[in-house]
């Protein structure tokens, strides 16, 4: 699988670079500099006419029959309004996976995100995120919280800017007492070709310390390709790692509890 995703990401890569020379000319017509890589743009409502809202469903399965047989699926659907001023998503995906019969993955993550711009740099954004993993008998957790973003590069080529709230987690894990607390949320964004619909390279990162110890925290990478086919139809490839320190009460009762939680997707998706 893992051969698979890397074999399959460079493709994609080289389908970016030949895309990328196909906007050359544009490029050049507007005089283009290294600085426009780095230049901040206002953010202009879109006008009636422009596309706001879009609908995203993805899939990816595959087989092994053999000495090991193995069965592993994964799937997502996201919905965005986006008029440049307000933002809102929705995004889920989630996993599943058996080898020889047996069930080894079964887990999902939610997300919705609500930004809005304020003045120059600056955006009021909130979020609530919701986990569930039968294998490590999480039963739901959630992450909600709101604060202010700062972006550093928005432009038509690159996106990148830095968040920070305080947050309410909330945990529940198999044969163990609910936990909550509050904590705090910084996360990194990084986009390459963040406004076209045809191609675009997505990198989010997340660092949720508890507020009174921070060795206590969750840290999550989350990065995605998708190009464009024809029409209506993509490939999706991404890669989701996840970190937990998790408290020692927590890792002393579940001494099969791994920290650390990574994965790799590839999906044929439908964008509307």
């Amino acid at each position: 699988m893992k051969q698979m995703f890397s074999a399959l990401l460079i493709v994609l890569t080289l389908s970016c670079a030949l895309s990328a020379q196909g906007e050359t000319k544009d490029v050049a017509s507007d005089k283009f500099s290294i600085f426009n890589l780095f230049s901040y743009e206002h953010p202009v409502e879109k006008n009636d006419d422009e596309k706001k809202w879009g609908l995203n469903l993805g899939a990816g399965y595959m087989a092994n029959q053999g000495n090991t047989e193995s069965i592993d699926l994964n799937y997502s659907a996201s919905i965005r309004f986006d008029n440049n001023i307000t933002e809102v998503k929705l995004n889920w995906i989630g996993f599943y996976g058996e080898t020889k019969g047996k069930r080894d993955e079964n887990r999902w993550n939610a997300q919705g995100n609500f930004d809005h711009y304020l003045i120059y740099r600056l955006e009021l954004f909130s979020y609530t995120m919701s986990d569930y993993n039968e294998i490590i008998g999480l039963h739901h957790r959630n992450t909600s919280g709101a604060g202010i973003k700062f972006i550093f590069i928005r432009n038509r080529f690159l996106l990148a800017d830095l968040s920070g709230a305080p947050v309410y987690q909330y945990e529940k894990f198999k044969d163990r007492e609910k936990e909550d607390e509050w904590r705090w949320s910084l996360r990194w964004r990084g986009i390459i070709a963040p406004f076209n619909d045809n191609i675009t390279l997505r990198y989010n990162g997340f660092y949720i310390p508890e507020i009174k110890k921070n060795d206590n925290y969750r840290l999550i990478h989350d990065v995605y390709l998708f190009v464009r086919i024809t029409g209506y139809l993509g490939i999706k490839a991404g890669y989701r790692q996840e970190f937990n320190t998790y408290t020692p009460e927590l890792l002393e009762a579940k001494p099969d509890l791994k920290k650390t939680d990574a994965t790799s997707y590839i999906q044929l998706s439908v964008t509307i």
